[in-house]
Formats: structure tokens, C-alpha cells, sequence
């Protein structure tokens, strides 16, 4: 079974459309596993910027509010550092807790610490206008800033 859940979360990360869609079909459980590092497959998804993938394992029953066993957050959360504004547009349109279920920092704070260039030293690949988008699409929901780079 290992094999398969590998197979699985390997075609997420490279945005195997067709493999993904026809295992989660199979199988819907898989929608909902964890790499060996415990990080579930939505966030690897998210990670490697694959919003079909994403569209797919949320459309096939993944836990959105799913979390990392290191970091603690969420797909949002990732996707806020990132800087990839599509993903995170996808999830807080499914309906997301818009403050990564209690993330320090806050999906909000990640995405203003990118709209001002502090992310790209840690290594985030966004920029600063997808990291802004963010910030002003969690802004109009209400979204919290919680633990700023800084403060």
C-alpha cells in the first residue's frame, strides 16, 4: 500500500493530472494521506504549485484545513508564503478558515511579509504582486495577522 500512497503524493507534487485523478477515483482515501515526512498531499500540492491537483484532491473529499506535523499550517498558509494567489483564491473560495486555523504566523502575515520582499530571503519563490493579491483577497475576508517577520 505504501507504494501506491508514494506513487500518489509523487504524481501530485509533478502535476500528473491524469494519474491523480484516476487513482483518486479508485481510491478516495488517498485524497487524504501524508507523505512520510507527515505533510498531507494537499499541501504538497499546494507546494509544488499545482492548482489542478489541488481543484482534484479537494474535489475528491481532501481535508482543507488539513496540517503539516512541522510547521503547523495549513494548505492557505503555504500557499500565503508561496506567493501563489491561484491556489490560495481556490482554497479560501472552498471555503477555508482564512487564519489557517489558528497558524503563527497567520496565512495573512505570510502573505504581508512576501508583499514586502522579507519572504524571498527565506527562499519563498512568490512575488511580491502574488503575495499582495493574497494579501488583499484574506483582507476583504477578515483575515488576522498574527507573527510578522519582525515583530
Amino acid at each position: 500500500m505504501m507504494d501506491r500512497v508514494s506513487d500518489f503524493i509523487e504524481s501530485c507534487r509533478f502535476g500528473d493530472v491524469e494519474t491523480v485523478s484516476g487513482m483518486v477515483c479508485d481510491d478516495e482515501t488517498l485524497a487524504d494521506c501524508r507523505a512520510p515526512d507527515k505533510m498531507p498531499v494537499i499541501i504538497c500540492a499546494t507546494c509544488s504549485h499545482q492548482f489542478e491537483i489541488v481543484q482534484l484532491l479537494l474535489d475528491a473529499g481532501a481535508d482543507i484545513e488539513a496540517k503539516d506535523t512541522f510547521y503547523k499550517g495549513t494548505a492557505l498558509g503555504f500557499a500565503a508564503w508561496h506567493g501563489w494567489d491561484d491556489i490560495a483564491t481556490l482554497l479560501v473560495g472552498r471555503g477555508c478558515d482564512v487564519d489557517g486555523v489558528g497558524e503563527v504566523p497567520s496565512p495573512l502575515a505570510l502573505a504581508m511579509d512576501g508583499a514586502d520582499g522579507k519572504l524571498a530571503a527565506e527562499g519563498s519563490p512568490g512575488t511580491r504582486e502574488g503575495h499582495a493579491a493574497i494579501v488583499a483577497l484574506l483582507e476583504s475576508r477578515g483575515a488576522t495577522v498574527i507573527g510578522r517577520i519582525g515583530e
